[in-house]
């Protein structure tokens, strides 16, 4: 793909930025250090250790990590306090470094990372402000069961009138009524509703809250699925510039999962709890959302908005500000919306907006579509946050008036796999054949993996991308010495720039190779040294040819100077060495043309142990 999902890029941090920066690192020293109320977890004894464990914080980290280090007095001061809140609690710690097996299952990607467990199940994760008196309130928030109690009339009618500071503060109240109240073990709709809290309990935009008195939940205006119900839920939507808005379970449509395709993937049978979490999670998703956010809220303002929603397409209207100031635009996109929820966002954004402190400058959403940033007119795409697939809803120039008919017809489209794609390309270079690689572009990709006269191997890379760099000399070796075969190409294409409807590349660097056959499949190649990709293309070429000798190549010198030394950065923001997690991508939308395709609708050589850097 050309341009990454401007969602992820704009929400990335690299958490790893203390790897081998030597950070001066103002830690207590081990002897002043109080673990003792923290229990040291590994591979063996996790399981009996944490899964007993009614309540459970586990701190996983790495040796290396500064911040780990950094943190280690506040974790044991904080472990003290939650131990001390209930001895049932256990806080612990693995070092998922050594133990990457823990670090695996439980999806660990920087260091620290916080989890709680609830009768050994991870509920949730820690993402706030790293303090001792963050951690600590969210363990508190966490054991309560992620929401509060509303336990009189006075608190119901606080949350009504916002004078709830905690409720006035975020756009979102979820609110649950459940007759039965909260110690039933058996009660499957609050054991539902437990873990949604649990699971949200992060959200600076959502605050739950419960009751079991049936008086309250009428107060607070829940109706409930029949009159027998033994539960009510409701969503109280207050966004600024939106009317308040309060959403019923009752009268919600929601799916849930199917129990037979499920069974068949987990070889068991879903429970009746999961099914209930999913018709949950299913309203809350669904009705969570304004009816159209603004790229500045959902994006650049932390960014949890849209991105903590399981929702993978995402409707882009493009313009000026100005352009939204009609009222029949802002019903229309009411109107997009109301058809939309729960399949897919509506987000409002201005061509010309720049990503924040970024130097050089970026407009994300001038070059995620492939548009000008001086753009005056509408457009609207789709993108996909999971793919980075970006289409187009063939808007007419100069539109004034949006058609919410053929916008909802065009989401459909998409949402069913069709839909017009939007590629981007660099222009096509008059000489491809750039020292020993041939270079390829989105527009000339076609001809040349597909030319039934040449076995292609092609690399998908990215300047900005450290693992490519760290690759660039091997893969130069291996084109120097492929040089003297007529029927091997050795080829290269700037992923961050040019993209195509043969595949759709999900890290850097991608090697594929073309079988010189006609209609071939590319074959994935997962090989990071030169010797063993050239052993490899020998064994698979349809071509024969005499394998070359790399090592007169071992020495050679590799011009690096395509590869950034460093991403594109915030102002001021201390730049990363040469190795680390790579960042930002620098999309240049003067250098991509906008083609669509109508049509869619020991040593282990390893490029996994290279790295990679994933989109």
């Amino acid at each position: 793909m050309g341009v990454r999902s401007v969602l992820k890029r704009a929400l990335f941090v690299c958490i790893l930025i203390n790897i081998h920066l030597g950070l001066a690192v103002n830690a207590a020293s081990d002897e002043e250090i109080d673990d003792s109320h923290i229990t040291v977890l590994t591979s063996k004894n996790f399981d009996e250790v944490v899964k007993p464990a009614k309540h459970a914080l586990v701190e996983f980290y790495a040796p290396w990590c500064g911040h780990c280090k950094a943190f280690r007095a506040d974790f044991a001061a904080a472990a003290k306090t939650i131990t001390a809140l209930d001895p049932s609690i256990l806080a612990a710690k693995v070092d998922a470094d050594t133990e990457k097996d823990i670090g695996e299952r439980f999806s660990i990607d920087g260091f620290p990372t916080f989890k709680w467990f609830e009768d050994g199940e991870a509920v949730s994760e820690f993402s706030d402000e790293l303090s001792e008196e963050m951690l600590v309130e969210w363990v508190k928030k966490l054991y309560q069961g992620g929401s509060d109690e509303i336990t009189s009339m006075k608190q119901a009618e606080e949350l009504l009138t916002n004078e709830n500071a905690n409720a006035a503060a975020v756009p979102i109240l979820v609110i649950g009524y459940f007759k039965n109240g909260f110690k039933d073990t058996k009660d499957k709709e609050y054991k539902a509703f437990k873990k949604l809290a649990m699971a949200e309990s992060n959200g600076k935009d959502v605050s739950f809250y419960r009751t079991s008195d049936p008086e309250i939940a009428a107060k607070l205006s829940i109706t409930f699925p029949t009159e027998k119900a033994s539960f009510g839920l409701a969503i109280r939507r207050n966004y600024p510039g939106h009317p308040e808005t309060t959403i019923q379970y009752s009268a919600h449509k929601v799916g849930s999962l199917d129990r037979s395709a499920a069974s068949a993937e987990e070889g068991a049978t879903v429970s009746e709890d999961d099914l209930v979490l999913e018709k949950f999670k299913s309203f809350f998703y669904a009705e969570k959302l304004a009816d159209f956010v603004l790229y500045k809220d959902a994006i650049e303002d932390g960014g949890d908005l849209v991105m903590s929603i399981p929702i993978d397409y995402h409707m882009y209207v493009v313009a000026p500000p100005e352009k939204f100031d009609s009222e029949s635009t802002i019903a229309t996109l009411r109107e997009i919306s109301a058809s939309l929820r729960g399949k897919m966002t509506i987000i409002v954004a201005d061509p010309a907006v720049e990503e924040p402190g970024m130097t050089p400058t970026m407009y994300p959403i001038a070059s995620t579509f492939a548009i000008s940033h001086e753009s005056t007119d509408f457009f609207v795409g789709v993108l996909s946050s999971s793919s980075g697939s970006r289409f187009t809803c063939g808007l007419p120039p100069s539109v004034e008036n949006l058609d919410a008919s053929m916008l909802v017809k065009c989401a459909e489209d998409v949402l069913a796999g069709g839909g017009t794609r939007i590629y981007s390309s660099q222009p096509a270079p008059e000489n491809p054949k750039q020292g020993n690689f041939t270079v390829v572009v989105g527009t000339t990709l076609s001809d040349v993996v597909k030319d039934p006269n040449k076995d292609v191997l092609l690399e998908v890379y990215a300047p900005w991308c450290g693992a490519c760099r760290s690759f660039a000399p091997e893969y130069a070796k291996l084109a120097a010495a492929m040089a003297g075969v007529d029927s091997v190409v050795v080829a290269k294409m700037d992923g961050a720039e040019n993209d195509h409807r043969e595949f759709e590349v999900q890290e850097f660097p991608t090697l594929l190779f073309y079988p010189a056959e006609k209609d071939a499949e590319p074959i994935r190649v997962d090989i990071a040294d030169a010797k063993e990709l050239a052993e490899f293309i020998h064994k698979n070429a349809k071509i024969s040819f005499d394998l070359p000798d790399l090592a007169p190549f071992q020495d050679m010198e590799v011009d690096l100077s395509e590869f950034s030394e460093v991403e594109p950065h915030a102002e001021g923001e201390e730049e990363e060495e040469e190795g680390e997690e790579d960042g930002e991508e620098e999309a240049h939308e003067e250098a991509a043309d906008e083609y669509l395709d109508p049509d869619d609708e020991e040593e282990d050589s390893s490029l996994d142990n290279a790295g990679h850097d994933e989109l």
